[in-house]
């Protein structure tokens, strides 16, 4: 037999009316527009303002470096911009590289100053990637040009050597002038001078190079081998006349004076063909920097729009 079920009286769930659910949106939706318009209006400001004055300065810094290297890059690679040969002494050749090293290493210094200073900023995103990159190429340009500077650095104890070699052989050839000498001995001397410029040589092969400075390296050694064969042929030529006065032959002494003639001849064009190469060195050094650092201003004209973009924008 069913039993009977007694139903009670279950008491309903009081419903919310569509009208409050609507208002809560609405209310909320005017909270987050309030938040966000308060974000806008007072947030960003202060956040593009904070991003100005910890960035712009240290950007005008390096675009002001950037600009000292050019000028420097212009200043001392400029060989084939000059009608007339400048010859600089040691003393004033190492000052000049030396303040050209010291350049680039503040250039990276300060570059790297910046790229620490730079925050994240909601505010600035377009500016913030340009400064980025900017700095990353203007860091690049400092270590480029520190490693090109370094291997003159390097070369300033071998060039002084050189130095001095090319005087002890202006004072042979003067000696021979003033007084007369053994020819033999003379020519001991020259063979024994053309030993040390070859040993000069390998010192200027073992320099660090780069790509940058690899060309300049060979056209250096290059001028080493001109003085190494003019040494030796001058010798042969001092063994030639000491044998023609010895066995007092008119014709080989006239041999061993067109020998001497061709000599100078080929060593003065080795000289002319140095400083050819020098000057074509200069010049192609200086398209290589000066374009990298005009890339460089390029992107420096885009920054400063965005500054001003960015200043204008938030009223600053």
């Amino acid at each position: 037999m069913p039993s009977t079920v007694s139903q009670g009286t279950q008491e309903s769930k009081p419903k919310k009316s569509s009208a409050g659910v609507v208002i809560g949106i609405v209310l909320l939706g005017v909270l987050i527009a309030s938040g966000y318009f308060g974000y806008i209006k007072w947030h960003l400001p202060k956040l593009a303002k904070a991003y100005i004055e910890k960035t712009e300065d240290k950007f005008k810094e390096v675009s002001g470096l950037v600009e000292k290297v050019k000028k420097d890059v212009e200043k001392n690679f400029d060989a084939d911009l000059k009608e007339e040969k400048e010859d600089k002494d040691i003393e004033e050749m190492t000052k000049e590289i030396n303040d050209a090293y010291d350049l680039a290493e503040e250039l990276i210094e300060k570059t790297k100053e910046a790229q620490d200073s730079i925050p994240f900023n909601l505010a600035a995103k377009d500016l913030d990637k340009k400064l980025k990159d900017h700095y990353k190429d203007a860091l690049q340009l400092g270590e480029d040009y520190k490693a090109l500077i370094q291997f003159y650095k390097n070369a300033i104890p071998l060039l002084e050597k050189y130095e001095k070699l090319a005087n002890d052989v202006s004072e042979i050839e003067k000696s021979t002038i003033n007084k007369p000498l053994d020819l033999t001995e003379v020519a001991d001397k020259y063979r024994e001078k053309a030993k040390e410029f070859e040993a000069l040589k390998k010192d200027f092969e073992n320099l660090e190079e780069n790509e940058d400075t690899k060309k300049s390296e060979e056209i250096i050694v290059d001028l080493m081998d001109n003085v190494v064969a003019y040494l030796d042929k001058s010798a042969d030529v001092l063994d030639k006349l000491k044998k023609a006065a010895d066995k007092k032959s008119e014709s080989l002494l006239n041999e061993a004076k067109r020998e001497a003639d061709e000599v100078g001849s080929d060593f003065k064009k080795d000289l002319e063909d140095f400083d050819k190469k020098n000057k074509e060195d200069d010049k192609r050094i200086r398209e290589i920097y000066i374009g990298k650092a005009d890339d460089i201003f390029g992107m420096k004209s885009e920054i400063e729009k965005l500054y001003e973009e960015l200043k204008e924008k938030f009223g600053l």
